[in-house]
């Protein structure tokens, strides 16, 4: 699991950790002392593994995952969870569709929402459960203590540094550049709070069934019914934006049919762009094919590493441009045309096909 989760994408590291720290812990408890070294042989031998294949595959090279050079070390904290994320979607529910204002720029992470039909079915199993006469556990002491120790290592993990209400910073716990690094590492940590959904999802569910035994069975079959219609209701944007995104089928459009850049590609080697180009425009796939098929060198690879070492390396690029020092063999594809003509009086300029580029005048 580890090694699928490094697989899959870095953050579910951590998760699978966390569940697996639950694990060891609920061994420790119950004194089962060979399960727990054999857990504790089985995580070491995990996390050797996952280090060793992001060794190799170089999630630790330097400019992914070192300090001030990452871009995700820039924006860690806004990909935290804000501490309302249980209860204020970002922008998927129909019922509190109004509190998506209510997140700031950091601490953004709010799609981790319960959703009504769940938060509807943990009170009304809280009320149930305070007037039933018997309460039958779910869990066992030892196993209650595992899970809530799982639950609030994976709520802090989620929340971070910087604790953020609403659009309201509280405070920001001052920790080590290095930590950063390594936090940095996974990304998305407000994810980490799945784990803590999780429980509380199967927990609810639980006893839920449990209030509802006997004569009242039907009962509780008809108020799940009702709640997962209220759910499907409440998270109906969600869905259908899920579903739409898979199901999507986009036909690909060549957008560079003029000839001029076959003619280009004769005379031109290597493809200087900016960062912004590849955010700012949609034509990006085509200008990629061009340059694979017409055997072309970028000298930035934005979708592989998106951070600002190459925002520095581009306007160093754009500097040198704008004192005269022209790359003989180079077209320079700009992101919008005051770019471009900004440095018009060095470069012969063109819009050809919507792309705004230039090359060395003869």
């Amino acid at each position: 699991l580890f090694l699928i989760g490094s697989m899959t994408h870095l953050y579910f590291i951590p998760i699978v950790a966390i569940i697996y720290g639950g694990n060891v812990l609920h061994d420790i408890l119950c004194n089962k002392k060979k399960n727990s070294i054999k857990w504790l042989f089985t995580l070491l031998c995990s996390a050797l593994l996952c280090v060793s294949y992001g060794y190799v595959f170089g999630v630790f090279g330097n400019e992914l995952s070192s300090g001030a050079n990452q871009w995700s070390y820039e924006h860690l904290s806004e990909s935290n969870a804000n501490l309302n994320t249980f209860v204020n979607p970002t922008w998927c529910s129909n019922f509190f569709e109004s509190l998506g204002n209510c997140y700031s720029y950091q601490a953004n992470e709010g799609f981790a929402y319960l959703g009504i039909g769940i938060i509807s079915m943990l009170l009304l199993t809280m009320v149930v459960r305070l007037f039933q006469k018997e309460r039958r556990p779910i869990y066992d002491r030892k196993e209650l203590i595992a899970i809530i120790v799982c639950a609030v290592v994976s709520v802090v993990a989620a929340v971070g540094f910087k604790l953020c209400w609403g659009a309201k910073e509280l405070f920001v716990i001052p920790i080590p550049d290095c930590i950063k690094g390594i936090l940095a590492t996974f990304r998305s940590i407000g994810r980490y709070i799945w784990p803590a959904y999780y429980i509380i999802l199967i927990s609810i569910v639980g006893l839920f069934s449990n209030c509802f035994l006997g004569k009242r069975r039907w009962l509780g079959r008809v108020l799940l019914l009702v709640l997962i219609l209220l759910q499907r209701f409440d998270c109906d944007k969600l869905y259908d934006y899920r579903y739409e995104s898979a199901n999507a089928s986009e036909q690909y459009v060549d957008a560079m049919s003029d000839e001029r850049w076959r003619l280009l590609a004769q005379d031109h080697e290597v493809v200087v762009m900016y960062p912004e180009f590849a955010s700012s425009s949609s034509q990006y796939i085509s200008m990629v094919k061009y340059i694979l098929e017409n055997d072309m060198t970028i000298t930035s690879a934005v979708l592989a590493h998106e951070n600002n070492v190459l925002d520095i390396e581009a306007e160093e690029r754009y500097a040198d441009l704008a004192n005269g020092k022209v790359m003989e063999n180079a077209i320079y594809w700009f992101a919008y045309e005051g770019q471009m003509l900004y440095v018009a009086d060095k470069l012969h300029c063109e819009m050809i096909d919507g792309y705004y580029v230039g090359w060395k005048k003869e």
